[in-house]
């Protein structure tokens, strides 16, 4: 039985950890707009008790996630009409995945997961990107700039099916407080890289070669219509698992937008310059020959498909 503590007690205890909690938002980097204006400092400082100062501190943050909330339906979301959303409902959403995230990819910028709620009854259809601190600043999208041009992508390959390399559906994308969230469709796909480190396989029904085909074919058509990827590595290029032939036609997918750009008449599409920094980024193409000598040699290791 917990010991009895008296009201004094329970309260030099609640100050306590309001105490220490105030320190740690106070002292985290995305709510230094807390400490940058002397008058919320004053209101703090001015507190009679820790707990009101720890409400005062939530009560800022709260404002200015209610300022800089975003929700933007992808424009390949058919059938689907934008509703105003209330910005608690969002963050409950966010907790609530967060709480029961099951990480499923990650990269320098970004890690993916599914809700492992969704996994109690059959497999998730969505996942949802999670952005990161760029540590290495390469002239990322925002979030919502990144839900555009995948978008973009998206509804570029729907027309070219005959090629075999799809994009997932975008769905939504939001940001709220330091939370920046891409939902998309869940492939039924591996990486290359995933493939390469025994995480995933190559079916008998997959020919290397004309998947490398498809897929420098695929970028050309992207070319062709203004859109350059700028990030192609084996992380993102992905590979479909189905043991028969995909009754959809994709052999395989291109994700990861982060870094991609429409291109423009008369200027580099793999340079970018953001507040006097120049970018540079590889060619698309590039990673063709890449995936093709990769995967020959994943064979060669193991022989055979299954």
């Amino acid at each position: 039985m917990e010991a009895f503590k008296s009201p004094a007690e329970k309260g030099k205890n609640s100050e306590a950890e309001a105490e220490e909690k105030l320190d740690e938002i106070l002292s985290d980097a995305d709510f230094a707009f807390i400490g940058a204006h002397p008058k919320n400092m004053d209101r703090i400082d001015n507190a009679e008790t820790a707990v009101e100062a720890l409400a005062i501190a939530r009560e800022l943050i709260s404002a200015r996630a209610e300022r800089t909330f975003t929700f933007t339906l992808s424009k390949a979301v058919e059938g689907v009409e934008a509703i105003s959303v209330n910005v608690e409902g969002v963050k409950r959403i966010i907790e609530s995945i967060k709480e029961n995230q099951q990480k499923i990819g990650e990269g320098g910028d970004a890690y993916v997961v599914i809700d492992k709620n969704e996994l109690k009854e059959f497999p998730p259809e969505i996942c949802y990107k999670f952005a990161k601190k760029e540590e290495t600043p390469r002239g990322r999208n925002s979030m919502s700039g990144e839900a555009d041009i995948h978008g973009d992508f998206y509804t570029a390959s729907l027309e070219v099916p005959e090629l075999g390399i799809g994009v997932p559906s975008p769905l939504y994308s939001t940001e709220v407080g330091k939370d920046k969230i891409l939902a998309m469709e869940k492939l039924p796909a591996k990486s290359v890289d995933d493939i390469l480190r025994g995480m995933g396989t190559l079916r008998n029904w997959f020919d290397v070669d004309e998947f490398c085909d498809r897929l420098s074919a695929f970028l050309t058509q992207m070319h062709e219509r203004g859109l350059y990827h700028r990030d192609m590595h084996v992380g993102n290029v992905m590979i479909n698992q189905s043991a028969e032939m995909p009754e959809d036609g994709n052999w395989g997918y291109v994700i990861d937008f982060g870094l991609s750009s429409h291109g423009i008449e008369g200027m580099d599409p793999y340079k970018k310059e953001v507040a006097g920094t120049r970018f540079t980024y590889n060619d698309d193409h590039g990673i063709v020959e890449e995936v093709r000598q990769k995967l020959h040699g994943y064979q060669a290791r193991n022989n055979k498909g299954v």
